[in-house]
């Protein structure tokens, strides 16, 4: 089983997210190769999929995507990004996309955002979509009869 990262800012003119992604790859592949689902299905992929965006609330989607075609399995985590008014590394909000709100009630509340623990956005993105992974690994994901949780 492989475990992969993507990254989606819903920002305009947001950096490349390439090299976050792979050490985020890397970090969770570390967890997981340490238990033994990561032996089950080798031809599947849990694939995170990780929204930026604007909000003051971060979270899990509450249901899962599998596309057996493919042997992809899905998961949402939505991470809100700060705005440059409230903290130093924050965005423009003028630079986030126009889109609809989130339906906080379809997702899993994890955390308030604590900024002021990073110094900069990069840290702030690695270390808090660690977290939410791990959070959903924790609370674990079931699909083809195989438990996966850390």
């Amino acid at each position: 089983m492989k475990l992969k990262v993507v990254i989606s800012p819903a920002i305009i003119d947001f950096p490349n997210l390439h090299n976050e992604r792979l050490l985020l790859e890397k970090r969770i592949n570390e967890i997981a190769n340490e238990y033994k689902f990561i032996n089950e299905l080798p031809e599947w992929t849990i694939e995170f999929y990780i929204l930026l965006g604007k909000g003051n609330w971060n979270g899990i989607y509450k249901k899962g995507t599998t596309t057996s075609s493919l042997s992809i399995r899905s998961h949402s985590i939505f991470l809100s990004v700060p705005f440059s008014k409230e903290i130093v590394w924050g965005i423009n909000e003028k630079k986030f996309a126009p889109r609809p709100e989130l339906n906080q009630s379809k997702f899993k509340i994890i955390s308030s955002n604590n900024w002021n623990l990073y110094d900069n956005l990069n840290d702030y993105i690695i270390e808090e979509s660690f977290l939410l992974i791990i959070d959903l690994l924790k609370s674990g994901i079931k699909f083809k009869n195989i438990d996966i949780q850390i």
